[in-house]
């Protein structure tokens, strides 16, 4: 999950009307670290800095798709399986039953027990809620200017820019897509044990800056240009895999 860590970074909501859109994260060095693609309602983000994988999202049928471009399989998750992250007990059970369904009767309620007991030091714990606040100050970041939030989690802090959506020039349903984007990658870094990134509370921002004590990155480009459809898709010969929940 190394790239939905780096996506949670980014992640802000958005709001006009043009083309697709294409915004263009570099790192302190000039290197990408984030590529996000948006046509209408749906996204694929990429990450060259981590490992060849890539995310394929679609707003409408809620289905996200993450692509192993090293070994060639692809996971798909679906609006369900989305809806059932939160619910740990529920995914627990899942996954006992699929280990213990050839297992004869006689030995299933030995087996659960000593499994449940495994399986609930192996969750991840739920990761503190952070808070985030404005500063009153602001940047210049990629020739815009952009307001300063900062988010505090224990005893670490992160410093954000932001500016308005019109500056940016995305869609209204490039918005809501980003929107959508954001609420399931937040409920997929709490059930892996991520601490996320949720700007969501500063309505109609998009981050251009961003800056913890690992590492920072600010938008280098924005771009209107036709976005190729197959960009949107599945390669061909890549393997499907189910996810482990």
């Amino acid at each position: 999950m190394k790239l939905i860590k780096s996506v949670l970074i980014l992640m802000a909501i958005v709001g006009v009307t043009l083309a697709d859109t294409t915004l263009h994260y570099v790192d302190q060095s000039d290197k990408t670290t984030i590529k996000m693609y948006l046509s209408g309602n749906k996204m694929v983000v990429t990450s060259t800095s981590e490992q060849s994988t890539s995310m394929i999202y679609d707003a409408k049928s809620v289905v996200m798709t993450i692509i192993d471009a090293e070994n060639k399989k692809y996971y798909i998750l679906n609006r369900d399986q989305i809806e059932s992250l939160g619910d740990m007990k529920a995914m627990m059970e899942k996954v006992l039953e699929e280990r213990l369904k050839d297992m004869p009767d006689s030995q299933k309620e030995m087996m659960r027990s000593m499994m449940e007991g495994i399986l609930k030091s192996q969750m991840p714990k739920k990761p503190k809620k952070p808070t985030y606040k404005t500063t009153g100050k602001s940047g210049n970041y990629a020739g815009l200017k952009c307001k300063e939030v900062m988010k505090q989690a224990g005893e670490n802090k992160y410093k954000f820019c932001v500016v308005e959506p019109s500056k940016l020039g995305l869609s209204s349903s490039e918005y809501s897509t980003l929107r959508s984007f954001q609420a399931i990658s937040q409920k997929i870094a709490e059930r892996s044990g991520i601490e996320g990134t949720d700007l969501s509370i500063f309505d109609n921002s998009v981050v251009v800056y961003y800056e913890n004590k690992d590492e920072n990155g600010v938008l280098r480009s924005v771009n209107h240009k036709n976005i190729p459809t197959s960009l949107f898709t599945i390669p061909k010969g890549f393997q499907k895999i189910d996810m482990p929940f």
